[in-house]
């Protein structure tokens, strides 16, 4: 019985070591992911939402690091640089890439990119930030 209640607070302490608030760290993007809100640059914290339109637009990311769909037009590649910055590879555009800060957000199954200037640095009054819903 004792090594039972040892085996469970084990489990207990792994399982909230690798999340925060619902928020996974290394989250597995993989899937497909269809563009519900955006929130358009602007000065403040909140920003202003409003329904993604056209409505429907995906995109998916694969195993293999490729990227398909509507959203990220041109997109060819991604690839994860670290917990929380995302790069994808998109050829037409000037910098040959767009980089952003994901989060997931495990218990609403939603997934926000932040946009982030080429050069790495961040917006003071804000780039632009996606939301995303789990197909």
């Amino acid at each position: 019985m004792r090594h039972l209640i040892y085996l469970l607070i084990i489990c207990l302490f792994y399982s909230c070591s690798h999340s925060v608030e619902g928020v996974l760290f290394n989250p597995n993007l993989n899937g497909k992911w269809t563009l519900t809100d955006v929130q358009a640059p602007g000065y403040g914290p909140s920003g202003v939402w409003s329904v993604a339109s056209p409505s429907g637009r995906w995109f998916q990311f694969n195993a293999d690091s490729t990227v398909s769909g509507t959203v990220f037009t041109g997109a060819t590649r991604y690839s994860i640089i670290d917990s929380a910055t995302l790069k994808i590879i998109i050829p037409s555009e000037a910098a040959g890439f767009k980089l952003y800060n994901y989060q997931l957000d495990s218990i609403k199954k939603a997934l926000f990119f932040y946009l982030r200037p080429p050069n790495g640095g961040y917006c003071f009054e804000g780039c632009g930030t996606l939301k995303f819903k789990s197909q």
